[in-house]
């Protein structure tokens, strides 16, 4: 049993609805039913049952209910004690960084810059939903994120609908990245279309934020597929096959070559659409003062 399953419950009952639950949570539906499932599993009874007006707590779930909702608000107020009074005696945030590399490089900076007095840095690797998922329920201060500008506004809005803000700090054009193997490694141009990649497997992450755009590009449950939810895991994929990557790769960040040293990256024509790159924080919660010199680092980065 994990907390976030028990988030799951109180928002599935609050919404009646499985999907409307999953949007709120910004993760997929069927994620959220395998959650719900094994977590049935572990109570050994049903929490819900399906009716005629939607999705209904079963008596069981309605026993149980008050419980969980009382452990999620608890849960909820822990951070709250845990970054507020005890940031007064000594340096700790926590980070989730939404799959973006370059947080590691701002992390850097911030433990060099407070060694000596000490600091607790939390470190979490996370797609963005997983980052939006800490961000709310307050297991982490900072959390990168990134929203493609043709879902821009349903986003904001479930964003505001959870207390959390998105501050932009760059937009990068579709990009496809692949490895040494493919055929595609030695084009002179640093560019390819839709029609160039079709022909090879998607290394795919599982991530909602990948769902839409392969859905925006028409290859959604198309063509060969390789899935690996771990980020490095599907770095060595690139470089042991033939398939590509389908994102958004802020290059004006990452200037240095050294960073993927085995991949080369490719502008995708023919689509105008942006993916907008930044962080999160709960606007719940007031940021401290080291979680503030985060956001001056990433704010210098992108800046040099």
């Amino acid at each position: 049993m994990t907390i976030s399953q028990l988030r799951y419950v109180t928002e599935i009952i609050k919404c009646k609805s499985f999907n409307k639950a999953s949007e709120n949570l910004y993760i997929s539906q069927p994620s959220l039913s395998v959650s719900i499932r094994k977590l049935e599993e572990e109570l050994g009874e049903p929490l819900f049952v399906r009716t005629s007006t939607g999705v209904a707590p079963t008596p069981f779930g309605v026993e149980l209910l008050p419980f969980i909702q009382d452990i999620v608000n608890l849960y909820e107020q822990m951070p709250l004690q845990v970054y507020g009074k005890a940031s007064k005696h000594y340096l700790r945030i926590s980070i989730a960084n939404g799959g973006y590399r370059f947080f590691t490089e701002v992390i850097g900076k911030l433990y060099m810059a407070h060694k000596e007095d000490g600091i607790h840095i939390e470190y979490h690797d996370v797609p963005p939903e997983g980052s939006l998922s800490m961000v709310a329920d307050g297991t982490a201060q900072i959390g990168g994120f990134t929203i493609w500008s043709f879902q821009k506004t349903s986003i904001e809005s479930r964003l505001n609908r959870m207390g959390v803000r998105f501050v932009q700090l760059g937009s990068c054009s579709p990009t496809v990245s692949i490895g040494p193997k493919n055929p595609l490694w030695t084009r002179a141009e640093n560019w390819v279309t839709l029609d160039m990649i079709r022909e090879y497997p998607i290394i795919y992450s599982f991530s909602e934020h990948s769902n839409m755009l392969l859905k925006k590009l028409g290859l959604y449950n198309r063509g060969n597929l390789i899935t690996c939810k771990e980020r490095a895991g599907r770095g060595e994929l690139l470089s042991h096959t033939d398939g590509i990557s389908i994102g958004g790769f802020p290059s004006q960040v990452y200037r240095k070559a050294s960073h993927y040293p085995n991949q080369r990256i490719f502008q995708l024509h023919g689509y105008n659409f942006k993916n907008e790159f930044g962080y999160i924080y709960n606007q719940s919660y007031d940021l401290s003062r080291v979680a503030l010199e985060f956001i001056g680092y990433l704010d210098e980065l992108i800046a040099d």
